[in-house]
């Protein structure tokens, strides 16, 4: 629809993607997405940030995909390379995981919100997203980035917030160790001052 002019702007475009010939960026991303490796919670066997607790474990990706290449590029930076499994899609992915084809998988953290029973355990890249705004509409281009460039200024953790509201999921899984998971379970009580 945007190459066929019947939308102006398109939100959530990654750089690397394949931008259409018709359109140009905002000055600045609109947001972050991380990949991380997820693992079972409560699977003790991977310790989070410790990429030598892969070795020997089966890793699921989507085929053909930003996190396969995020992977790669991973596995070259610590000389650490794993069995990878490909995938069509993150729910034939999923199913491997509770089936034991896979120990742990690589996502992008917007894709799993929702999944209550996996953790991410190793970051392994990012993508800045970006509106992009047809080259016909200059116009809005323009004011998209005064009206971003303002509230930048006077909202400095507007993306934060909305992040936090909207994303929870995520971002309980992604502070808790395993520490505190094994404490939480253990302790039925948590008083906060």
């Amino acid at each position: 629809k945007f190459e066929r002019n019947e939308i102006d702007i398109l939100a959530g475009i990654s750089v690397k993607d394949e931008m259409p010939a018709n359109a140009e960026f905002a000055d600045k991303p609109f947001g972050s997405e991380t990949c991380c490796i997820y693992k079972k919670l409560g699977d003790s066997s991977i310790k989070l940030g410790y990429a030598s607790g892969l070795i020997g474990k089966k890793v699921g990706v989507i085929r053909d995909s930003k996190e396969k290449k995020h992977l790669r590029t991973y596995m070259k930076s610590t000389g650490l390379f794993y069995d990878l499994v490909e995938y069509s899609d993150l729910d034939e992915m999923r199913d491997g995981l509770d089936q034991g084809e896979i120990d742990v998988f690589a996502a992008e953290d917007m894709e799993v919100c929702g999944i209550d029973d996996i953790v991410p355990c190793i970051s392994i890249g990012n993508d800045d997203y970006y509106v992009c705004v047809s080259t016909k509409k200059r116009t809005i281009l323009r004011e998209l980035n005064d009206a971003d460039s303002k509230l930048r200024e006077d909202e400095p953790y507007y993306l934060e917030k909305l992040f936090s509201r909207y994303y929870q999921s995520v971002l309980t899984n992604s502070v808790q160790s395993e520490e505190e998971i094994a404490w939480l379970l253990v302790h039925d009580e948590l008083k906060i001052g």
